[in-house]
Formats: C-alpha cells, sequence, structure tokens
C-alpha cells in the first residue's frame, strides 16, 4: 500500500516537472525595463544577479510589456511583432527560458491592439485586455466568441496556439490583478473594477475610484485583501493603500511616497516592491506596517540602468 502512494506521488512529480508547473523553492523578483524582463533570485529581500532575462530581440517580448506571475511562478508575456504589434501570450516556466505554451491572438479581420493588463487565476487562466479592434463599428465575432471594441479576452488553462478566447469581458483595464478569492481587478485611469465569476459568469460588483487626480498606473493585492495603488499626479507619485472590502470612495489605510516612483508594484505580506526610475535604477522595498518607512535598495547590480515595473512571486 505503501508503495503504490509512493509511485502515485513519484507520478505526480514528474508530471509537474515535465508541464514546468513546479513552483520554485525561493521568491523571484521579475523587474521590467524597455528591453524586456529580467528574474532575480530573492534570497533575504534582496537580489544578486540576474537567472533569467525576457528580451525584445530574443524573445520578441513586446516593449514596456504587460507581464503576470501565475500560481507556480510561470511568467505569462505579451510578445510582439517588432516590438509594438501584440501577436501572442507566452508562458515561461519559473526563473527559466523553458516554454510551456504559446497563444495566438485574434488575428485579422478581428486583430486587436494596445494590450493592457494581463493577469492570470488560481487555475491558469488568461485574462488580457486591449484598447481596442481593428473593426471600429462594434462587436465583431470571431467563430463562437463575439470581439468587442474594447475588452478582456479570457483564455482556459490549457488554450495553446491558434484558439479563440472562452468569453471575453465588457471591461478593459490597463493593469490588473486577482484577489485570494478569485475576484479580478482592473484598473484604468482613475478607478478600478471588480469582476467576480470572471471565467464563468462575469459580474461586475464593485467599483473603487482612486484618490482625487490619481492617474492608477499599478495595483497589487495583498494575501490578506488590503488593495495597493500607485498612483500619478501632477503633483508626484505616491502609493495609496484601501483596506480590504473597500468598495466605491474609502479612506485609504495609508498613503506613502517613495522616491521615483514605477509603475507596476509587488506586495509580498506588508512589504512593497517598485521600480526605481529616477535613473538611480534598481528597485525599492519598504514595509507599508511600520510608521517609519525607510526604503531599501533590493538589487544590488541591476541589469539594466531603468526599471519601470516589478511583480515577486512568493
Amino acid at each position: 500500500m505503501h508503495l503504490r502512494l509512493l509511485q502515485f506521488l513519484a507520478t505526480l512529480l514528474l508530471l509537474g516537472l515535465s508541464a514546468g508547473k513546479v513552483a520554485y523553492a525561493e521568491p523571484l523578483l521579475y523587474a521590467e525595463s524597455e528591453d524586456g524582463i529580467d528574474g532575480y533570485r530573492l534570497v533575504n529581500g534582496f537580489a544578486g544577479k540576474p537567472i533569467v532575462s525576457y528580451t525584445v530581440t530574443r524573445n520578441r517580448v513586446c516593449v514596456n510589456a504587460p507581464f503576470a506571475l501565475g500560481p507556480f511562478g510561470s511568467v505569462y508575456v505579451v510578445t510582439c511583432d517588432n516590438g509594438y504589434f501584440p501577436v501572442g501570450v507566452t508562458e515561461f516556466a519559473a526563473g527559466t527560458n523553458h516554454v510551456i505554451r504559446r497563444i495566438r491572438l485574434p488575428r485579422k479581420p478581428n486583430s486587436i491592439f494596445g494590450p493592457g493588463a494581463i493577469a492570470v487565476d488560481n487555475g491558469g487562466r488568461i485574462y488580457l485586455s486591449y484598447q481596442y479592434n481593428e473593426i471600429s463599428a462594434g462587436p465583431t465575432k470571431r467563430r463562437h466568441v463575439r470581439i468587442p471594441y474594447s475588452g478582456t479576452l479570457v483564455y482556459s488553462s490549457v488554450a495553446s496556439g491558434h484558439v479563440s478566447p472562452r468569453l471575453v469581458l465588457n471591461a478593459y483595464g490597463a493593469v490588473g490583478a486577482f484577489d485570494a478569492s478569485g475576484r479580478l481587478y482592473l484598473a484604468s485611469y482613475s478607478a478600478v473594477q471588480i469582476w467576480a465569476n470572471p471565467s464563468t459568469a462575469p459580474l461586475l460588483v464593485a467599483t473603487i475610484q482612486a484618490p482625487e487626480n490619481c492617474s492608477i498606473l499599478g495595483l497589487a493585492i495583498s494575501t490578506t485583501g488590503e488593495l495597493y495603488l500607485s498612483c500619478s499626479t501632477s503633483a508626484g507619485s505616491f502609493i495609496v493603500v484601501y483596506p480590504a472590502g473597500i468598495n466605491g470612495v474609502g479612506v485609504p489605510a495609508g498613503l506613502f511616497v517613495p522616491p521615483a516612483l514605477g509603475f507596476q508594484i509587488g506586495v509580498v505580506g506588508t512589504t512593497v516592491y517598485t521600480a526605481r526610475s529616477d535613473g538611480e535604477g534598481g528597485v525599492m522595498r519598504f514595509d507599508s506596517s511600520q510608521e517609519t518607512r525607510a526604503f531599501q535598495q533590493v538589487i544590488r547590480w541591476p541589469l539594466r540602468p531603468s526599471y519601470t515595473s516589478v511583480l515577486v512571486h512568493a
């Protein structure tokens, strides 16, 4: 009996390894620049030299490409022709250049442009927002799925190659993320929409208004449900934190002003990671639970001089 159990567990392990879905043993931080995305191993909260890179020239990563991390640490990147014309989504195994799958985006007559948020739920389903498709007259049909002028494509966890999305949300987000309950957050301009059941029966359950004059650059959700927004205003940039369960216009639980804030941010527990975009390069971190916030440099030897976005898988 014990031998059969061990054989069964060994089989599961081999299947996971073959699919590239085994979680990485250490936290990984991914930082993006115009040239691509670099992955770093975090040791005691700090990074050494990069262990992997996904570049515009070698991996066809879009310039300033939207990217996301999956539940097992896989990296999902939007790919482009010539750096700017989106053609697909590639999933890389955590910390490596191993390709798990590629999805081709809808092409003519329904080519899409302006990729925005990309997010991955706990089931491995991919959500990709786009600003418009080339048929300006309104919704068009792609096989059994209607492609609205602007929306979010939803692909199954096993979708690969030239496949139609399983459904399309009639909502666009420049950045997006999932909370622990599986709700999808899509942020655009100065508001965040929260969608329940996004892969089956999408339902808009709440809209959160950002602070006045805030243009949302990035968002992250902690494991306990706090919502972090990185904002840009004419007076400067800052990170605002809302308590779990916020709905509508609420009172922030905290506001932080790191030097030279980047775009997308990463959150692990109460630690916030953000790119430093003031020419100094690298990535900063701070503890949002501390009254006195010391901004620490995370990457001692950044591969590239200026990162714009950061995501962390722990």
